[in-house]
């Protein structure tokens, strides 16, 4: 956001706070004093003001100005306060929120910014909204702009000067063919669109850098790993097998066969676990306390078959835990739960310890993700119910919250264990 104008002489950034605790003191705001301080400071100034106002009152002045202000001039200051990384990550939130319409807005920060400054977004990202944007930008787009946009923003780009020209040469003439038939959302074209646009010179424009033979091989695997990892987040493992192998039909060097078979394996052990719940009185012995079990007012009790499939907003169910599915990657953790209703579910947990839940435990979770698989894979069917939570505080674990101490950092790119 421009400064309007800088004063000769400014204030100090204590002043600078103080004048605005004033602004925000009595029945009203003083909007005008808002303007006259942070319309008239550039950014490295409005950063420290920030920065001031937390150390001096104890509070965030984002917070503050979000509290006071409301409408377009809310967002109009909030745009000014905020740092570039900041700013960014705030519209690209805004959206996601507004589906197609806003795409243009993802493009545009996924193309225009470098590597580096694209990274600092996705920190800003995750720190204002306790969520990652590649994953967001996932949930909120379909298609062929889900194909573009989830491996621009999850990437850290090569964007050094090495030029492989026969491979450039290669690439330009493919993109020209297809294009020329209009062949836009063909997969060849879409990788190869994604090195094209995703390129900033020093300068801010956008330019081609053709990649080293190695550099492709490393395109090809965030490609996958991103795509894949994403659909596996969202529970559709069909389409995250399908990925995986057309990853590794384009180059077999890949160790994506190796990953659709985990994923294989993963799936084959939640089957047999589910069939083996045959055992009625286990069942009932295991769900007959869930019924008695208090519920926060706020949130609508349901069992897994009332559940809508996506996000259950307001909604909690209760269940106790059979098992927990050993499998071969870090993230997420997979249980084995049942229901009041004695139906089992496979549920999968981002962001905490593997000991934070055992079986037998009793949970309650909080506005799931709800999803019925139901595909089939070479000869072998699987269908099961299954539910995601991706925060800590969607899970009560015996009716108590879980601990800051029971959390960890997972991502949807979480690949092998060390």
């Amino acid at each position: 956001m421009a400064t309007l104008k800088v004063p000769p002489s400014v204030p100090s950034p204590a002043e600078d706070s103080e004048q605005l605790r004033k602004a925000f003191a009595g029945w009203g705001t003083n909007e005008a004093l808002i303007i006259q301080i942070l319309a008239h400071r550039n950014s490295a100034q409005r950063n420290l003001i920030r920065k001031t106002y937390a150390d001096t009152y104890g509070e965030d002045l984002l917070k503050e100005l979000d509290k006071e202000l409301s409408s377009d001039f809310e967002r109009r200051v909030l745009l000014w306060t905020l740092d570039h990384a900041e700013r960014d990550a705030f519209v690209a939130n805004e959206a996601t929120k507004r589906f197609t319409a806003s795409n243009w807005v993802l493009m545009e920060i996924a193309c225009s910014r470098s590597s580096y400054d694209l990274f600092m977004v996705r920190q800003a990202y995750h720190a204002r909204y306790k969520r990652s944007l590649e994953e967001d930008v996932a949930y909120h787009t379909t298609g062929d702009y889900r194909k573009l946009l989830v491996p621009l923003v999850t990437s850290f780009r090569y964007e050094g000067d090495e030029v492989n020209m026969t491979l450039a040469k290669s690439e330009a003439k493919i993109l020209n063919e297809k294009m020329s038939g209009k062949a836009y959302n063909e997969e060849e074209v879409l990788g190869l669109e994604r090195l094209v646009f995703r390129q900033p010179s020093p300068t801010g424009t956008l330019r081609r850098t053709p990649p080293l033979v190695q550099y492709r091989r490393q395109f090809l695997q965030e490609e996958a790993a991103a795509e894949t990892g994403v659909n596996k987040y969202l529970e559709n493992y069909e389409r995250a097998l399908t990925n995986f192998e057309s990853a590794a039909s384009r180059d077999p060097g890949l160790n994506a066969a190796e990953e659709a078979h985990k994923i294989v394996n993963l799936l084959d052990k939640l089957e047999s676990l589910l069939r083996g719940q045959t055992k009625t009185k286990r069942l009932v012995s295991l769900a007959s306390s869930l019924a008695a079990v208090n519920l926060n007012p706020s949130y609508r009790r349901a069992t897994i078959d009332s559940l809508s499939e996506g996000l259950n907003k307001q909604v909690a169910i209760i269940g106790k835990v059979l098992f927990f599915v050993k499998h071969e990657n870090v993230a997420p953790l997979y249980y084995l739960v049942c229901d009041s209703n004695h139906f089992c579910y496979v549920l999968s947990v981002y962001g905490i310890r593997d000991d934070a839940i055992k079986e037998g435990d009793q949970l309650t979770l909080v506005e799931p993700n709800y999803r019925n698989v139901d595909f089939s894979w070479k000869g072998k069917f699987y269908q099961f119910r299954s539910v995601r939570v991706d925060f800590l505080e969607q899970v009560l674990v015996n009716g108590k919250a879980l601990s800051f101490q029971q959390a960890v950092r997972s991502s949807i790119h979480a690949q092998h264990k060390p």
